[in-house]
């Protein structure tokens, strides 16, 4: 929150003007939902129902790889916009590539993560299973693996 806070507030600096600040704001939500796949993944040591244990499994590897292809397609359709810039720079022509005309990537491949994810979800639901460790004590009680 606190880099996209900051680029909301440099926007208009020459660094972060370069830095692309469209795609800058799409990686900061993206690493932010990888980061929040933490939050459900702490609802386990809590002794709720099945149910709930069950959705926060789910919901756990959603917002992960969500975030995960958000980020990376960002970075993706960053350096396609770069790229589209230098094949026109050595063609000696001017060329304006806006944010939108190289997110056809972005969507493509979150809509194949989305895909993926609805397929997993439907066809083997994430069920949340407790199994217990097996540990070895030594001769005074103690916990040896």
């Amino acid at each position: 929150i606190a880099c996209f806070v900051w680029t909301y507030k440099k926007r208009k600096t020459k660094v972060v003007c370069a830095s692309q600040p469209f795609f800058l704001y799409i990686i900061c939500a993206g690493t932010l939902m990888m980061g929040s796949s933490l939050i459900p993944n702490s609802l386990l040591t809590f002794d709720f129902s099945q149910n709930i244990l069950n959705g926060s499994c789910a919901s756990s590897a959603w917002l992960f790889h969500v975030g995960f292809v958000v980020t990376n397609s960002a970075l993706f359709s960053k350096t396609k916009r770069i790229f589209e810039i230098m094949v026109a720079g050595g063609q000696y022509r001017r060329i304006k590539v806006r944010p939108l005309d190289v997110m056809k990537p972005f969507f493509i491949l979150l809509s194949i993560a989305l895909i993926f994810l609805i397929m997993w979800t439907t066809i083997s639901p994430s069920a949340y299973v407790q199994v217990p460790i097996e540990t070895s004590r030594d001769r005074f009680g103690r916990i040896t693996s």
